[in-house]
């Protein structure tokens, strides 16, 4: 969801392209093997300093307003890039579902309006050591608040005379605040003869902080009695620390062939708590038996070696990784 949410914030003319691996090599994570999407942002090209600021206002059930703001600055010798984006808007759906159990008839009704605040910042830049050589860093942030209300309304009845004796209502509330920090020092090396050297330095720091509102009550069919109540609130906060370093080198081999070799080695600590509290009579109670804390440390070291080539109409790749 969190992905889904950033995805939102990038406007189309922003991307420059979206490169679509669907065989990744043993370049790239073990973890990646299903695919991997590259989605490439825009960097100015041309020499001098050019800014744009643009807005997009759409309006559906609720308004959608998106303003990103871009300015570029690049010499011979340097480039500098910073981009502001600012996403708000609200989206609604519905769910509806019948259901026949033995001899009872639920008919579910939820409709759910969604509100989320998206801010994001990405500056960076490069030195180009020489015309084969270029130093680059980067860092981008991004905060989304996102809050969202759910009423549903569950009608329950018999099969035998089809007349509402109870109904079950969950007016359900959660809010969310996730920030995401990501800081890159970079160094590639290219020169005309096919000789690709690079090193990546990378820290992420992701913090989310979620809360949700429970309730299940039961009630008469006009909703003048109250027959029974689970009303129930999480708290559910995350922290996560990654920090990687790599290095890959390739060159030709062979009149269609080229070879690679790199290494990896990241650590990831994150920190997981699970609160639940049982409300009643508008007062909140920790449940400890319920109630969790999850801390995970990971360590990776990992090399790989991969060669590919082309022949006729044919393309291969070969290679081999340890983590």
């Amino acid at each position: 969801q969190d992905l889904t949410n950033y995805l939102k914030s990038i406007k189309a003319e922003e991307i420059e392209s979206v490169e679509i691996i669907t065989q990744p090599s043993s370049k790239y994570d073990a973890a990646g093997s299903a695919g991997i999407l590259n989605i490439i942002l825009k960097r100015e090209k041309g020499l001098g300093t050019k800014g744009t600021i643009t807005n997009t206002l759409t309006r559906g059930d609720y308004f959608r307003n998106n303003t990103t703001l871009n300015l570029n600055h690049r010499t011979k010798k340097a480039a500098l890039f910073g981009t502001y984006s600012h996403f708000e808007g609200e989206t609604d759906n519905f769910f509806f579902l019948k259901r026949i159990q033995g001899s009872n008839i639920f008919d579910g009704r939820t409709i759910t309006i969604s509100d989320m605040r998206n801010e994001r910042l990405n500056l960076g830049g490069d030195y180009y050591v020489s015309k084969n050589s270029t130093l680059g860093a980067s860092f981008t942030g991004s905060l989304n608040n996102n809050s969202s209300e759910t009423d549903s309304k569950t009608p329950i009845s018999q099969t035998d005379d089809f007349m509402v004796d109870s109904i079950l209502t969950a007016p359900n509330r959660n809010n969310s605040e996730v920030q995401n920090l990501t800081a890159n020092i970079n160094y590639n090396y290219k020169d005309t003869s096919g000789r690709v050297f690079s090193v990546d330095v990378d820290w992420v720091k992701f913090k989310s902080d979620v809360d949700s509102y429970q309730p299940n009550i039961y009630t008469s069919a006009d909703g003048g009695e109250v027959f029974s109540s689970n009303i129930n609130f999480q708290v559910t906060p995350i922290e996560i620390d990654v920090y990687s370093a790599k290095t890959d080198y390739e060159q030709k081999l062979g009149k269609k062939g080229s070879i690679s070799v790199g290494a990896k080695v990241s650590q990831v600590l994150t920190n997981n708590i699970f609160d639940f509290y049982v409300e009643e009579n508008g007062i909140r109670s920790l449940q400890l038996d319920r109630s969790n804390t999850f801390d995970y440390s990971e360590s990776i070291l990992a090399g790989y070696i991969n060669y590919k080539s082309s022949w006729k109409k044919w393309k291969f790749q070969g290679g081999l990784r340890a983590e």
